[in-house]
């Protein structure tokens, strides 16, 4: 195999393997940007490697105790942990300091083409995963770390799937087909000229937070009629001393000046009890949708077909909550992934990728 590295404008393509007796697969950076993480069967069973980005030191090795032919890595966004699956439609998180190696989930039933999606939240606490079900649709659970345990977001009536994390941590977005039934019986012949149609889900994380769709109204909220008392004697500053305070601020107020910058962090808090009465469909038309990501807080992308005939050309659409509106990026694409600072994008259009910025357009 042959781990590659391409630079965006300037530089050389980096070799960082130089192994073309292996088979390596699927590469995935880690967040801090310092490694390469890969599955190799270098040593007759595969096993995760973690390479330098600059290709300076032999990868390190990480056994791994699944049933082989692992597949889509993804990092948490600490880059302490990695989510991975294996051959036996299971999904397993690693822990990449000790080795440690933990049963997230395996689906119930076989089924010949496992949906097995997983995406970690802003604050790495929590994976969202899918799940089948003995009817075949799959349901969205959330991996608690803390406790190891899972938590059902959506109750398996439905199929649902691709749930993401908003970047502000509120919100959890999926898609969820209600009409996949007949579709998803794969052992049946009478499907065939079936097709299914999805919508975007919002789930509210957390009791108490406001619906970021909830209606809208033009009325004055009244306000407290505030008090006012005179200043005292002893308070009250003179024009002077006010003057030397607009001159020189002190260490106090440098302080609380450097406080309101600094962004607090982001931590995800979810209350599964009610979790079914938090939950509601985002105002965009069914249809087939693609390529679910979560953009700066309130934004999700996705693609979306132009109608549910196989191949159909599909948009990249974002919507923003903020906004309440849909905004359509590119007319036609053939596939998408956001950066993880989501200010560039990965195009394919037909055989072509492209390296693009994101804007109003791509």
């Amino acid at each position: 195999g042959l781990g590659l590295t391409v630079p965006r404008e300037k530089g050389d393509d980096r070799n960082l393997t130089q192994t073309p007796g292996v088979h390596e697969r699927l590469p995935a950076w880690s967040p801090d940007g310092k490694w390469v993480a890969y599955f190799s069967d270098a040593g007759g069973e595969y096993a995760l490697h973690l390479a330098l980005q600059d290709g300076s030191q032999p990868a390190r090795v990480l056994p791994l105790k699944g049933a082989g032919f692992y597949e889509t890595p993804h990092w948490s966004p600490d880059a302490k942990k990695l989510s991975y699956t294996d051959n036996s439609h299971a999904i397993w998180i690693i822990d990449i300091a000790s080795g440690e190696q933990t049963l997230v989930s395996r689906d119930q039933v076989y089924g010949p083409e496992p949906v097995l999606h997983h995406a970690w939240s802003p604050d790495s606490r929590w994976l969202a995963y899918t799940q089948n079900t003995p009817t075949y649709l799959n349901r969205v659970l959330l991996f608690s770390l803390a406790d190891g345990k899972s938590y059902p977001v959506s109750d398996g009536l439905a199929d649902a799937r691709q749930p993401v994390f908003d970047a502000g941590g509120k919100y959890l977005y999926f898609l969820v087909s209600t009409d996949a039934g007949p579709v998803d019986d794969w052992f049946s012949q009478a499907n065939a000229d079936l097709r299914t149609v999805q919508q975007i889900y919002l789930a509210v994380l957390a009791r108490g937070v406001a619906s970021p769709l909830a209606r809208e109204s033009d009325e004055e909220a009244s306000k407290p009629v505030e008090e006012t008392k005179p200043a005292d004697k002893a308070d009250a500053a003179t024009d002077k001393d006010k003057e030397k305070d607009k001159q020189k601020p002190n260490e106090k107020d440098t302080a609380k000046d450097t406080a309101k910058e600094a962004k607090p962090a982001v931590e995800v808090k979810f209350d599964a009890d009610g979790i079914a009465e938090r939950i509601l469909a985002l105002p965009v038309k069914a249809g087939v949708y693609s390529d679910l990501s979560p953009g700066a807080s309130n934004q999700v992308y996705y693609r979306r077909a132009a109608s549910t005939d196989p191949g159909a050309d599909a948009a990249i659409h974002r919507y923003d909550l903020t906004k309440r509106k849909e905004e359509t990026l590119l007319a036609k694409a053939d596939g998408f992934e956001l950066s993880r600072d989501t200010k560039r994008a990965l195009v394919r259009v037909g055989e072509s990728w492209h390296l693009v910025d994101v804007g109003d357009k791509l």
